[in-house]
């Protein structure tokens, strides 16, 4: 049975299965741009020659010559002392252990970013979780 609208007129049809259309074309357009998946600290390498700079200096001059953003707290790095950072041809693995390296930070790559956060905040944040009920005891 078909529901006319008020003025007589039948109402639009909407293609069925819109949304699988919509990510097909959105899944076709991005694949024919050329933009890749960034590297994950493995293949893609950084220059840097940076000279008693901050961690967010580096963070920024990494994020320029490749395709990650980083995730952090400024309270977390902020503490950090300057380095030196001098790399040719590095990975962001090794780029990011020496940064971290004498610092509470501890880093995790998850697809294009690179998450930051202090090692004893995470820490807590696990010992916080709830453990299983211990069981009851029965007094007799």
């Amino acid at each position: 049975m078909t529901k006319f609208l008020p003025d007589g007129q039948a109402p639009k049809r909407r293609p069925k299965n819109i949304r699988g259309k919509v990510a097909a074309i959105a899944a076709f357009l991005l694949a024919g741009s050329g933009i890749a998946a960034p590297a994950q600290g493995g293949t893609q390498t950084f220059d840097i020659d940076l000279k008693d700079a901050t961690l967010v200096e580096l963070f920024r001059q990494i994020e320029r010559q490749g395709e990650c953003s980083f995730v952090y707290s400024i309270d977390d790095i902020r503490a950090v002392n300057r380095k030196d950072y001098r790399f040719s041809d590095a990975t962001l693995a090794a780029v990011l252990d020496h940064a971290v390296a004498g610092t509470p930070l501890l880093y995790e790559i998850k697809d294009n970013h690179v998450i930051i956060t202090k090692g004893a905040a995470r820490q807590q944040r696990q010992s916080n979780r709830k453990s299983p009920r211990p069981p009851l005891r029965r007094f007799r």
